[in-house]
């Protein structure tokens, strides 16, 4: 009886090692030039915060070139990750921008700059989240997160700092995202400090 592996989660722990074996056999295989991998999505925000700890896959701007969609294959079957554990599947939908690449800040280089992958600025994922107005998807939950951990950090944004990252992207404010997004996001920028803390740290009042 033949067993199926439940496929590898990609985390806080393991995307660094992922992302090492992707450029090794990127060059293994031949690749020479330099690639950008552009993150968005869970992928970025595992980068960048405390309370999300994995995605289900990397979402990302890459190159289609032979050799590292061949690494991707590769790593990806023999680190048991999903079929498309990278993709560029959002491309599609509302919250992409052909902006994104302007926006984007260097997050770690692998092989020597071989591979080198980007993220965005904490405003601008936030309103690519905004931008995406999935309710049920987890997408208001990770708005929410963003936003108070930055405040329990000490480097609160704005409701104007994510609606002028907004504008950047799309050219447009938030009126075009879910009024209950945009509601939930007022609420949670104007709370103070002591107030995150107490609802979202209170293990800090114990």
């Amino acid at each position: 009886m033949s067993v199926t592996l439940r496929k590898q989660t990609i985390n806080k722990e393991n995307l660094d090692h992922i992302f090492n074996l992707l450029s090794e056999k990127y060059a293994e295989l031949g690749g020479t030039e330099r690639v950008s991998l552009m993150l968005v999505g869970g992928a970025a925000i595992i980068t960048r915060f405390l309370y999300r700890v994995s995605t289900l896959d990397i979402d990302a701007l890459f190159p289609k070139t032979g050799p590292f969609l061949r690494a991707a294959e590769e790593i990806g079957k023999a680190e048991n990750l999903p079929e498309d554990w990278i993709n560029d599947e959002f491309v599609g939908t509302p919250s992409f921008s052909a902006k994104l690449a302007d926006k984007m800040t260097l997050y770690k280089s692998f092989s020597d700059g071989l591979l080198n992958v980007y993220s965005l600025p904490d405003p601008y994922l936030i309103a690519m989240k905004m931008r995406s107005n999935r309710p049920t998807s987890g997408d208001l939950d990770d708005v929410i997160h963003m936003v108070a951990e930055l405040s329990h950090l000490g480097n609160p944004v704005s409701f104007e700092q994510v609606e002028r990252a907004h504008k950047d992207l799309y050219g447009i404010g938030l009126e075009l995202c879910s009024p209950l997004f945009v509601e939930e996001l007022k609420t949670v920028t104007a709370m103070t400090r002591a107030e995150i803390e107490e609802l979202y740290y209170p293990s800090l009042f114990d």
